[in-house]
């Protein structure tokens, strides 16, 4: 009888840990709150007005990206929309980053940013686009490398008092020598900065 009551004892402690164990592997994915979060911007934000029922639809779309998702989208989209691309492109580039990491639309945003800003490479949307999904989305190594690289060589070949190369010219030598990597970066670099 011992035996029996101990061995239900058990089995019921299994039980009750293997409750306790699902709602912290959900809480890892807080998707309610992406999808709230997500709702509500596609709601509010001019650039989208979508009806409730497409906002929804597209607000679970967000989510499936788990947590960090709604603001990814966000980031994208908004900057995006500044620049002038529309709601289709916002949409459809926003959706790639809410699956991606935050490195990854960190990265989106600091290039496009960089390389669009008058104040500084000044590329055209479509050229700024390029380079930046090509180090962020598309790049398969460090995208935070990729970007500090990029932004080290724009500015370095940019500089009057260094190289003073047009901005444009710039933007996309940065980005082809970025997207070499690092081991093949430090071999250019020292012989580049050598002069």
């Amino acid at each position: 009888m011992v035996k029996i009551a101990f061995f239900s004892f058990v089995l019921t402690g299994m039980t009750v840990m293997g409750a306790m164990a699902a709602p912290t592997k959900s809480l890892e994915c807080q998707t309610t709150r992406e999808f709230i979060t997500a709702c509500e911007f596609l709601k509010t934000d001019m650039s989208f007005r979508l009806s409730p029922p497409e906002a929804r639809d597209l607000a679970l779309r967000i989510a499936d990206g788990c947590t960090g998702s709604a603001n990814r989208f966000i980031r994208v989209a908004r900057v995006l929309g500044k620049s002038g691309v529309g709601r289709r492109d916002q949409t459809r580039l926003g959706l790639q980053y809410a699956s991606s990491q935050d490195a990854e639309t960190d990265a989106f945003v600091g290039i496009f940013r960089k390389s669009l800003a008058s104040d500084d490479l000044d590329l055209s949307l479509e050229d700024a686009l390029k380079i930046a999904l090509s180090l962020s989305y598309e790049f398969p190594g460090s995208v935070e490398r990729a970007r500090e690289d990029f932004e080290k060589l724009s500015g370095y070949c940019s500089n009057p008092t260094r190289m003073g190369l047009p901005k444009t010219l710039c933007g996309v030598f940065a980005a082809r020598v970025a997207k070499m990597g690092i081991i093949r970066l430090q071999l250019i670099l020292s012989r580049f900065l050598s002069f």
